[in-house]
């Protein structure tokens, strides 16, 4: 799911993609799976500043998957 939503050409993760967001290679340690599927839906609900795009129409279980891959991330 990251590789098919382009999450890299904003994200990195252990050195791999662009530097434009945060670096993602610890945010498993950092947020919780229910904060990080709320992030992906809706940025600006928890974060207003954020230049992050929601991804609303990401099917329920494509979200899971996403969530729980960055939850991995440690």
């Amino acid at each position: 799911m990251y590789a098919d939503n382009d999450c890299a050409s904003c994200h990195k993760i252990r050195g791999e993609g662009s530097a434009s967001g945060p670096d993602l290679s610890f945010i498993g340690r950092v947020h919780e799976t229910e904060w990080l599927k709320t992030y992906i839906r809706d940025p600006d609900s928890l974060n207003p500043e954020s230049s992050m795009p929601p991804y609303r129409r990401l099917a329920e279980e494509d979200l899971d998957h996403l969530a729980a891959y960055l939850k991995s991330l440690q």
